[in-house]
């Protein structure tokens, strides 16, 4: 079997992907279409044909995150695509040591994920306890973000919540617990960053 990776990813083969699995492509899609200048991949061929390929996203400056998708027959050139540590990858579980292996040390976590479909009853919550957060929260999501510091929250140091969907819990008047939308799409939205006061 011949395999080779190149850069770039092919627009065409992406948009079929996501038409029969949204949710598993929505970071490709969504990053390629809002972030271009913050994204690059890498797609690995097998005998000619596309199986598997790597998203990068630079737009933390501390950590670049690598979004690994699909289940080739040989991972190992993906593998070497890999960048040098510290980089933070989103696999298969399957392949978790395989890359500890090639950029020990690491920690392994698991993602959870939790998807619903259209439809799904959901129990509604009084606004004055959650709510989408407007241009007056700045403040007390970067507030939130300076007294809390974690991976999580970084982001929200200088979001804006006028120009991406952000939700926010609160407490007694106090903001406790944030949420935002990482991927919006027609078809699949994708909530992340969830952080609630400890």
């Amino acid at each position: 079997m011949s395999t080779r990776v190149e850069p770039g990813i092919d627009a065409a083969w992406l948009e079929r992907l996501a038409a029969s699995e949204p949710l598993r492509h929505a970071w490709a899609v969504w990053d390629r279409m809002k972030f271009p200048d913050r994204v690059e991949f890498r797609t690995l061929f097998e005998d000619g044909v596309p199986t598997a390929y790597l998203l990068f996203w630079h737009g933390s400056p501390k950590v670049p995150m690598v979004h690994w998708v699909g289940s080739p027959k040989d991972p190992g050139p993906l593998l070497d695509a890999l960048p040098p540590r510290p980089v933070s990858v989103v696999a298969p579980e399957s392949l978790a040591l395989a890359i500890e292996r090639r950029r020990a040390p690491a920690r392994i976590a698991f993602v959870h994920w939790m998807a619903f479909e259209p439809g799904t009853p959901v129990e509604p919550v009084p606004e004055r306890r959650a709510r989408r957060l407007a241009a007056p929260d700045q403040p007390a999501l970067a507030a939130l973000a300076r007294q809390h510091p974690d991976v999580l929250t970084t982001p929200y140091a200088t979001a804006d919540p006028s120009k991406e969907p952000i939700f926010g819990a609160f407490d007694w008047g106090r903001l406790g617990g944030v949420a935002r939308a990482q991927v919006a799409l027609p078809k699949v939205w994708v909530i992340g960053g969830v952080y609630t006061v400890p």
